[in-house]
């Protein structure tokens, strides 16, 4: 695997591991000869989602220089946010950190990070998800799923309706709805005009 790809997928490790559904691209994987029978068993042996993320992204890694373009093309149906994130990785050295901060333009964990870890934000993430037309029985469900972890609840919330909207859904809508709600603050911190 080239360098700057395996640069790209340790990057965006942490996004990967937590967002990916592997069984969405461990088929087209296996089908394409970037990993192999062996690889998918072990990979499936590991017993939690994360686990088995981390492993194929261990994986993945270790393989030929067709294995990077394989995995970021089986990503675009299920996982285009992720793609995304890939494509826009800064491959230079790390940017002088601005008085501003960093300027949110992919809906990816970071993304969703800043979002609920805003306090205003936790107060109201029901009413932003209506604003953002997530349906009443996924809200209903994201509480229940994550009962008395406001955090997660709001961060369960964000992936719930940037996996419905598909590519539809992005940073400009979400900012409109926080502003919608005043809370501008938030969508500021997401602008990159001051720092979280």
């Amino acid at each position: 695997m080239d360098e700057n790809d395996r640069t790209r997928l340790r990057k965006n490790r942490v996004a990967i591991i937590k967002d990916l559904s592997y069984l969405s691209v461990l088929d087209v994987l296996i089908q394409e000869g970037v990993l192999n029978t062996d690889d998918a068993e072990r990979i499936r042996g590991k017993e939690t989602t994360t686990e088995r993320n981390s492993e194929l992204v261990d994986s993945l890694i270790k393989r030929g220089p067709r294995a990077y373009r394989v995995f970021r093309d089986a990503l675009e149906e299920d996982h285009h946010w992720l793609g995304e994130m890939l494509d826009a990785t800064n491959m230079g050295p790390p940017p002088d950190q601005s008085p501003t901060g960093r300027k949110y333009t992919i809906l990816d964990h970071m993304t969703f990070r800043v979002v609920a870890d805003s306090s205003q934000v936790l107060q109201y993430w029901k009413s932003l998800a209506r604003t953002l037309g997530v349906p009443e029985a996924d809200i209903t469900e994201v509480e229940y799923s994550n009962n008395r972890h406001l955090k997660e609840q709001c961060y369960q919330m964000l992936v719930r309706w940037r996996d419905r909207e598909g590519r539809k859904a992005n940073v400009d809508k979400l900012k409109e709805a926080l502003r919608a709600m005043n809370l501008s603050h938030t969508a500021d911190i997401l602008d990159g005009f001051c720092s979280s």
